[in-house]
């Protein structure tokens, strides 16, 4: 390496792996191994036997130390029986109401199958009590429609398939007109980039409000008739109630003015006492609030907002009332989805972030927040506030997921801070989470990833099944069901998409055996948890794979690959071929220029890494030395193109992005709300990104291009790095077709994709053999 070269980058590559293997030498890495694995060689915090080709490697969380004490946790409250009004619930934990828009079809009015078995899924896994979302009790909210006593027997189908698992079921009922730009408490407009409302809304009369109070009555009654056992309401967010309740809103000069805390509440309790009325005092009312709210577009002026003591002030008027329950969340106003998605603010890091690239000291601004387990669990000490001045049940969501943190979730609920656990997205990885935790089988649960794949309700990363079973796709359901005919299976390729096509197809009965050319399994997921950093739970997702295969019987052959010869002589009945795309290099003059990087050539890098260290201490040792220059050129600028310039930018490197496609091509397969927090980030950190170029030539400057307004320059760079989708990688299948009768290609030697494309291929295609 030159000298300059030496400067730009800091130590030299040979310095960088010195470090490394003085780092593991030293036991940060074998410190957070547990102790059963000390005789036995650590690699990427794996358990690999050198005396066995056969071995495979148990890949361990080894950067979170925290979590360790997991297996030891005692877990006994969260699975105690609770009890809501008259409602006994069968544990404490709680399916939360959420986006749910896969349940209904607008277009035959009707249920979609694969919406009820998702939510079927759920109760039969055992939560202790389901919350719906969506029935629309007037007509120009968003919701199924549920504002006439017509829809009474169509909603009893849903209910009556949670009753069936011996699941209560309540309904929430929201008025989302304030997010339409429809109406709210007042005319008031607080357009952001990552807030929901998007027009200015008429404040409603007196007469409106009166109005809406008999409506919401009328449709708990109608949720009562279809057999829900209780309502919520939405008064959390800036739905309509909450507009009500927070002075930030409330501009109003009336009798539900934000002058006294009377006047704040005098919508929620006038809606409990009008059901109340309509369905009986015994008919159970649970309150979803803004346990806190704080502003993150202005940060520090908080001079409008909803403080825990006035929330708490609200929450006893709602409790005199006759509320039976109230769920504590929060609102980050201009930052939706950290009001229940807590972790979000460490998407990038362990310093907190508002969500438009800046960082926020949360502990000045709202010191009762846990700050310990990255957002996780972050609301239970504001909920502790409720539950000190109340003496109905107080139920917290926020990354409360049990196999997560089940340490916290148990210490909360045995001191008395919270009565119940809510969540959704951890019950969409694994609807059997409940049966799971109270039979001990914690390491059996499906890790949910915390990518929000999932949100608005699609599809989830690591669970196939979610949105797919009962559909064309999956009619069997989310059971995989046994082969007819047990067949010899052969998957080559150890990424997301063979090992879910492993454990399926083991799971069917077949007899399977795994190849992976390299000496762990994984293929690029541990290199993109490098990228991505330890939010989004990937190399949880692998250990759970990995185990799954061991445990199934998988035959897992590491450090070997597979060609034609290889697969004639094991004469297997199925090949499943998941070896991953290829690299695509542009056609561009001087693309084989010293300063172009490809992603093979990082990649390689980063695995040589990966032999050593962890993801997560890989990532770490990056602040130390990195493969590029200081000025770098990314080729690309969908998902792999703007989360490499994110992760490039929190290094201090000068990032311009560019690519040939439209501008709406950035950051394409990123779930829309990361991706707008990427991209965010992206530019409050100067990462420059040019869409709709033209390519000319690269050289030793850097690379020439015509802009989309027709401006042709040069763009400097120390290096420039190509990150584009892969190209299809069918050689092998091809090479064996017409010597074995079933030959399948997935993942993105099929076509270029991500991780949720990769697994829901494996998944699918396992279960047709």
């Amino acid at each position: 390496m030159k000298q300059e070269d030496k400067e730009k980058t800091g130590i030299s590559r040979r310095d960088f792996l010195k470090t490394a293997a003085a780092v593991s030498a030293a036991g940060v890495i074998g410190a957070y191994v547990p102790k059963d694995v000390s005789s036995e060689a650590i690699v990427n915090g794996q358990k690999e036997s050198a005396a066995s080709e056969n071995q495979s490697p148990e890949i361990r969380e080894n950067d979170e130390s925290w979590r360790w004490d997991r297996k030891n946790v005692k877990i006994e409250k969260l699975l105690e029986p609770g009890k809501i009004g008259k409602v006994q619930t069968r544990n404490r934990m709680i399916k939360t109401a959420a986006y749910g828009w896969i349940l209904w079809d607008m277009a035959t009015n009707s249920f979609r199958p694969e919406g009820l078995a998702y939510y079927e899924a759920i109760a039969k896994g055992g939560v202790g009590l389901m919350v719906m979302e969506d029935p629309a009790f007037r007509p120009d909210t968003i919701g199924r429609p549920f504002y006439d006593d017509a829809s009474i027997a169509v909603e009893s189908q849903l209910v009556d398939l949670i009753h069936k698992h011996n699941c209560p079921t309540f309904a929430q009922l929201t008025d989302f007109r304030p997010l339409m730009g429809i109406a709210a408490s007042s005319a008031y407009y607080y357009p952001t980039k990552l807030d929901m409302n998007g027009a200015m809304p008429v404040a409603l009369t007196v007469a409106d409000i009166k109005d809406n109070t008999e409506l919401i009555a009328k449709g708990a009654e109608r949720c009562m008739k279809a057999g829900y056992d209780g309502v919520e309401l939405n008064c959390a967010c800036s739905h309509m109630f909450a507009t009500f309740t927070s002075r930030f809103w409330n501009k109003r000069e009336d009798e539900y003015g934000p002058q006294s805390f009377e006047n704040r509440a005098r919508i929620v309790t006038d809606m409990i006492q009008a059901i109340k009325q309509r369905c009986g005092s015994d008919f159970p009312v649970g309150i979803l609030l803004n346990g806190f709210e704080m502003d993150t577009v202005e940060l520090g002026n908080n001079s409008l907002t909803c403080t825990i003591e006035e929330g708490v002030e609200l929450a006893k008027l709602y409790e005199q009332a006759g509320a039976d329950s109230i769920q504590v969340r929060s609102h980050s106003i201009g930052n939706h989805i950290t009001g229940f998605f807590p972790d979000y603010y460490y998407m990038f890091g362990e310093q907190p972030d508002t969500g438009y690239g800046q960082p926020i000291d949360i502990e000045k601004y709202w010191p009762e927040f846990i700050t310990k387990y990255d957002g996780a669990g972050g609301f239970i000490d504001t909920a502790a506030k409720y539950k000190e001045a109340l003496s109905i049940p107080i139920i917290t969501v926020g990354s409360m997921d049990p196999r997560l943190i089940p340490d916290v979730v148990e210490t909360a609920l045995q001191d008395g801070k919270i009565d119940f656990v809510a969540m959704t997205r951890p019950l969409t990885a694994d609807p059997e989470l409940p049966n799971k935790i109270a039979a001990g089988q914690i390491d059996d649960v499906r890790p949910c990833a915390q990518c929000i794949t999932c949100f608005p309700m699609t599809r989830c990363r690591v669970n196939a099944a979610s949105t797919r079973a009962n559909g064309p796709d999956m009619p069997e359901g989310y059971d995989v069901q046994p082969a007819t005919t047990k067949k010899k299976v052969l998957v080559v390729g150890g990424g997301p998409a063979g090992l879910e096509a492993a454990r399926v197809a083991a799971l069917r009965g077949h007899e399977v055996t795994l190849y992976e050319k390299t000496r762990r399994l994984g293929g690029l997921m541990p290199i993109a948890a490098v990228v991505k950093g330890k939010h989004e739970k990937i190399v949880e997702f692998v250990s759970y794979l990995s185990n799954q295969v061991e445990k199934l019987g998988v035959n897992v052959k590491l450090g070997k690959e597979v060609d034609a010869a290889v697969v004639e002589e094991l004469q297997p009945d199925a090949v499943i071929v998941a070896t991953g795309g290829v690299e695509t290099m542009p056609d561009i003059p001087g693309i084989d220029n010293s300063i172009v990087v490809s992603s093979e050539s990082l990649h390689k890098l980063l695995e040589l890494g990966l032999k050593v260290v962890s993801p997560n201490t890989l990532r770490t040792l990056s602040n130390f030395y990195m493969p590029v220059g200081k000025k770098v050129v990314i080729i690309g600028g969908q998902i792999q193109g703007v989360q490499l310039a994110e992760f490039l930018s929190q290094h201090d490197r000068d990032v311009t992005i560019v690519d040939e496609g439209p501008v709406e091509n950035i950051g394409l397969n990123l779930p829309s709300y990361v991706k707008e927090r990427v991209v965010l980030y992206n530019q409050s950190h100067g990462v420059k990104t040019l869409m709709g170029v033209k390519y000319h030539e690269i050289n030793d400057e850097g690379i020439k291009i015509t802009t989309s307004y027709g401006i042709t320059e040069t763009i400097k760079a120390d290096s420039i790095i190509v990150a584009l989708p892969t190209a299809p990688n069918t050689g092998l299948a091809d090479s064996i077709k017409g010597k074995v009768a079933e030959v399948y290609t997935i993942g993105d030697c099929k076509v270029s994709g991500v991780m949720v494309d990769a697994v829901e291929a494996g998944n699918l295609t396992a279960r047709k053999i």
